[in-house]
């Protein structure tokens, strides 16, 4: 078969739909993209070159932009307008726009207004990379939010003001509290775009159901405020290119008053586009709008997508226009479903990475309460900003808004759990959800949705299927260590670290798509090594528990795990200290040795080695007490005399954690050092008879 046939094979709307998901979503630094990219490329130059130069231009300028950093910051004393602000538990945060870019400005002592004009010094500092595998990144989040650095405030001072639009956003708010107060968080939200201050409890429970989008400003409130505002022009002005003018002005203005949001920039972007393609015939369609603007947003700002509203815009934007074949005859009902179940298939991947699950009643969920937000609850809450007698009323209806979101929040959720790897896992669902879409008859349809509910279900169980045996040391507070055996037979977990307000063990367990500990061993009782423990047993199924309490069970006996083993050696009861009362677990995982020592130090050490002088070889020692100059005795690591060492200490650890003294020893016995503070989280995963490390940060 020719090329040319091959690629015809594509239907018009499959290949404008992969081009701009893969592109905008899926990630530019997958190799396999971009043979995607080029593949389709071609296909595109054979039935519509306009689009095919789009595409190549954009590849050509995003990737030099990629590469192309500006010159760091080297000064520490900044000027600017203040465009946002923040409080914190101890202390105030402000984001500036300066000459050199717009700056987070942290550790404030006194709380500043949006709109004033400041002098501050401090120090410039980048965000830490993430330390765990696939983690947030808090530098490519700050970067898409188009913020430069960090700020460590040392002085500010306020200079004369002027006006500055931000003064007016601030002008507004306070118009806001001081008439409407109650009703205040309502108005920022739907109006300003600010949803912080609505409360916390009621967007989880938003999140959960799969709706928190209707809190945030969107094309759906950006189309019901143009609509209200062409039916007042309508009243007094007949000329559709005044009014065209006036609502493009709006736009404008809405899109600097409310900040700029990527979903509020997107919606009043493409409505102005069509205005403009409208007046002047113009012949491009809508997803040409679209693509122009999600690439002139990547252009200027390449980290945006690591917005997750401006993925989740574009992508439901891009699919819903290019549904029109499947809505087009249905009723206003039908159309709602399919918008809502169409939207939930397309964003799963983008959700679940940060939500680990999606809520497959928010297909239902979604088309009433969209219904009740443009039909009731938006027209109260601008009808409200003019008529505060009104605030009464809108705040009832809000609360029964509130009340059912709880509810359903907490009792009507059918989770659908799993986390889909980004690169080829999430490229190859686009396919085959792009296949099902394209379905020519009701029959064809159904047949290719099963396809892709069979690829979602194996893509979601992967750790059933994978053959690969993997030690995952995490950089907690403290010790965790995950040992996973081959196709799911033994999951053991070696300590969990201290208590963690963003569970980030439990999310690295999650995109391992583990939902299930047959051992979870706690060495002993400080909390840098139980601490997540009472979450991590709400969050996963955990079959046995192994403590001081529970350890007379396993002590001095071999147990079996799928193909791992481990051996719980008695303690000493000489040893009153807690450290000294660690539990030590031997543990066999392939052809790999390896030792647990918990915190324990010198005494228990000498202790330990007196009693089992016939210490089986050891592949793998988990440091002791962190690397602390208080273990790691001579003697010891000269019994033990492993390979590789495991030194579990946190960047941030204010016991100088591990010891240099101690690293030395390692080194000076050649022994293979991996190190959290250094590296991040460390994974040893075999691969055809191989160990291969890997970690969080790269050299």
């Amino acid at each position: 078969m020719k090329l040319s046939k091959i690629l015809s094979s594509f239907s018009y709307q499959s290949h404008l739909l992969v081009v701009p998901f893969i592109l905008f979503v899926y990630g530019f630094d997958h190799f396999a993209v971009w043979g995607i990219a080029l593949l389709l490329a071609l296909r595109l130059l054979l039935i519509d070159k306009r689009l095919c130069v789009y595409l190549v231009i954009f590849m050509v300028i995003f990737m030099a932009s990629r590469v192309h950093e500006k010159a760091p910051i080297s000064e520490d004393a900044f000027k600017g307008v203040v465009v946002e602000t923040s409080t914190r538990e101890y202390s105030y945060e402000a984001l500036v726009k300066t000459d050199q870019g717009t700056l987070k400005v942290t550790g404030l002592s006194d709380p500043l207004k949006v709109g004033d004009r400041v002098r501050f010094k401090g120090t410039l500092k980048t965000a830490r990379p993430p330390l765990f595998m696939n983690g947030f990144d808090y530098d490519a989040y700050l970067k898409s939010q188009g913020i430069k650095g960090i700020v460590k405030s040392e002085y500010v001072q306020r200079l004369k003001p002027s006006f500055s639009i931000h003064s007016l956003r601030y002008l507004v708010q306070s118009y806001f509290e001081t008439t409407h107060k109650e009703a205040a968080p309502l108005m920022q939200a739907f109006i300003l775009a600010d949803n912080s201050k609505l409360d916390e409890t009621m967007k989880d429970k938003a999140a959960v159901l799969g709706v928190s989008h209707l809190f945030a400003v969107s094309g759906l409130h950006v189309a019901f405020m143009l609509a209200i505002l062409y039916k007042g022009m309508g009243l007094v002005i007949k000329n559709e290119g005044v009014k065209e003018c006036v609502a493009g002005g709006f736009l404008g203005f809405y899109v600097v008053l409310s900040g700029a949001p990527p979903s509020v920039l997107r919606a009043a972007t493409m409505a102005i586009f069509l205005m403009v393609v409208k007046r002047f015939k113009i012949p491009l369609s809508g997803v040409d709008g679209v693509s122009l603007l999600a690439i002139g947003i990547l252009l200027i700002r390449p980290y945006a997508l690591a917005d997750m509203g401006f993925v989740l815009s574009f992508l439901v934007s891009f699919t819903l226009m290019l549904a029109s074949d499947i809505l087009k005859g249905k009723s206003p009902l039908m159309q709602g479903v399919w918008v809502s179940l169409l939207a939930c298939l397309v964003t799963m991947p983008i959700v679940m990475s940060f939500q680990f699950q999606v809520n497959l009643l928010s297909i239902i969920y979604n088309v009433f309460f969209v219904w009740g937000l443009m039909f009731l609850l938006l027209p109260l809450v601008y009808l409200t900003a003019f008529l505060p007698i009104l605030t009464p009323l809108l705040l009832g209806v809000y609360t029964v808004f509130e009340k059912i979101i709880t509810v359903l929040g907490t009792y009507g959720v059918l989770p659908l759990e799993g986390y889909i790897q980004s690169g080829f896992a999430t490229v190859l669902y686009l396919g085959f959800f792009v296949y099902a879409m394209n379905g020519k008859a009701k029959r064809s349809y159904i047949l290719r949705s099963i396809i892709l509910l069979a690829y979602l279900l194996i893509v979601l169980n992967t750790v059933i299927f994978s053959p690969f045996k993997s030690l995952t040391m995490f950089a907690v507070d403290g010790d965790s260590i995950l040992l996973e055996d081959s196709f799911n037979r033994c999951n053991i977990l070696v300590d969990t670290g201290n208590f963690d307000d963003n569970d980030k063990v439990i999310k690295a367990l999650k995109r391992k798509n583990i939902k299930r500990l047959d051992y979870v061993f706690i060495s002993h009782e400080h909390s840098d090594h139980y601490g997540e423990y009472e979450d991590i047993y709400d969050a996963f199924k955990v079959t046995h528990t192994v403590s001081q309490s529970t350890m007379q069970t396993y002590e001095g006996t071999m147990t079996s795990c799928g193909s791992m083993s481990f051996y719980l050696f008695p303690l000493e009861y000489e040893h009153g200290y807690v450290n000294n009362r660690s539990l030590v677990l031997y543990v066999k995982l392939g052809n790999k040795t390896i030792l647990f020592t918990g915190d324990m130090e010198r005494a228990r050490e000498l202790t330990f080695l007196k009693s089992y002088q016939d210490l089986v070889n050891i592949d793998i020692l988990k440091a002791p007490h962190h690397g602390s100059n208080s273990s790691n005795s001579d003697e010891f690591l000269e019994a033990v005399n492993a390979e590789e060492v495991l030194v579990s200490a946190h960047p941030n650890n204010t016991y100088g954690h591990p010891n240099k003294e101690v690293i030395n020893k390692y080194k000076k016995r050649t022994m293979i050092i991996h190190r959290t503070d250094e590296r991040g989280s460390v994974e040893l995963r075999k691969f055809m008879g191989k160990w291969i490390k890997k970690t969080a940060v790269s050299d």
